[in-house]
């Protein structure tokens, strides 16, 4: 018997369980390892937490009616962003917690992925059998009016049924790969740039050169006539990124030794994209000129385990605001994007005119590597991918 409790998967293992067939990875209780010895089993440390992790044999079931606007898909492919990480520990504190009464639990994780329709409710009108999708995250509202974001958590799950407007289809040249590390890099990174409203001749700077929203910004940039300077720890950031010498780098370290000015002189930034405003607003905002923009879409410090360095510590809030309004600089919040974002680079994709950076793909004999290098564990350049068989 089945059940699910605050977003996690149940069993009652004293019954029995019909059909197993799709393989699925998905974090664990430590009692299925006890219970099911066959399937195959990882610990992953993260922030100093042990996560179970399995890769499950999930019992599959025709869905018996869908809605009228339902979509039905199999997911092919998936990946994890940064808020994975937060939530990834969360759901594993909650599946340790609710492991009792002769039940295991298993959650699903990560936020992009790429799928096949199986199936469509009566009045879908946008999407067929056959089709390859990839989540639509539009924010604050979908096209149908009901409230939008990122429309699963539970990414490796290998079906899921969506409302038609949470999804869209891709073409042929967008691989599997590239499709499951597109929606959210993407749509957010074209919501930014459509917010700066830039302008010939800018110069502007992305922070946190090598994180996936900062990539796909950098990648969408090239269309513009701008001056694009990029903030990294990476040392060789601009020999790893394909636009290379168009690059001007400013190390890290220039920013929390207070040299910014030694490096980049009278420089002044008429737009900022950082994902990180914990980490880098105090130290930019006096550079970015009159009538600049500061468009920023996330933090750093999202889960208490995060380890907050002098970065995020020494910020001065009160000294940024004040800053800003000496300076008539609009500090211009994001959240993802709407579906035209989605949509644009989809397109700017099929024209050349935009790329998602891939640092590697993985599969069930690189389980271990594929978790490392998607939560920072080891080095990494691009999006990290797992591709399920086709079983």
């Amino acid at each position: 018997m089945r059940v699910i409790e605050n977003g996690l998967v149940a069993y009652y293992y004293k019954q029995e369980i019909e059909n197993q067939s799709m393989e699925t990875l998905a974090i664990c209780n430590p009692i299925i390892r006890d219970i099911y010895p066959n399937n195959l089993y990882y610990n992953f440390i993260l922030c100093g937490e042990n996560i179970n992790i399995g890769l499950l044999d999930i019992e599959v079931k025709n869905e018996e009616r869908l809605t009228e606007y339902a979509v039905s898909v199999q997911v092919n492919a998936f990946s994890c962003n940064y808020r994975d990480k937060a939530i990834m520990l969360e759901f594993n504190d909650r599946c340790n917690m609710l492991s009792k009464n002769s039940r295991y639990f298993y959650s699903l994780f990560g936020s992009d992925f790429v799928a096949t329709v199986l199936n469509i409710g009566k009045k879908v009108k946008s999407l067929k059998i056959g089709d390859r999708v990839i989540p639509n995250n539009a924010y604050p509202y979908r096209n149908d009016g009901s409230y939008g974001g990122i429309i699963t958590n539970y990414a490796s799950q290998r079906f899921q049924i969506f409302n038609e407007d949470q999804l869209i289809s891709i073409p042929n040249n967008l691989t599997d790969e590239i499709a499951a590390s597109f929606s959210v890099a993407a749509q957010t990174a074209y919501s930014m740039i459509r917010k700066a409203n830039l302008q010939k001749g800018m110069n502007v700077l992305v922070t946190a050169g090598s994180s996936n929203t900062s990539l796909a910004i950098i990648n969408a940039l090239q269309q513009y006539d701008v001056c694009i300077w990029v903030v990294s720890s990476d040392v060789e950031f601009t020999a790893k990124h394909p636009m290379g010498e168009k690059l001007i780098l400013i190390p890290k370290q220039y920013l929390s030794k207070k040299q910014l000015k030694d490096f980049i002189g009278e420089t002044l930034f008429d737009v900022i994209f950082d994902p990180f405003f914990d980490i880098h607003l105090s130290y930019l905002i006096p550079r970015i000129n009159y009538n600049g923009k500061y468009i920023t879409c996330g933090l750093y410090s999202q889960h208490s385990l995060y380890k907050e360095d002098n970065w995020v510590k020494s910020q001065n809030y009160m000294f940024s605001l004040s800053e800003a309004i000496s300076r008539n600089v609009s500090i211009i919040g994001n959240c993802i994007g709407v579906t035209m974002d989605l949509q644009k680079a989809i397109l700017d994709y099929t024209n050349g005119n935009f790329a998602i950076i891939i640092d590697s793909i993985h599969n069930h004999n690189s389980v271990n590597e594929f978790l490392r290098k998607s939560f920072h564990g080891i080095p990494r350049f691009g999006k990290v991918v797992y591709k399920y068989d086709n079983n």
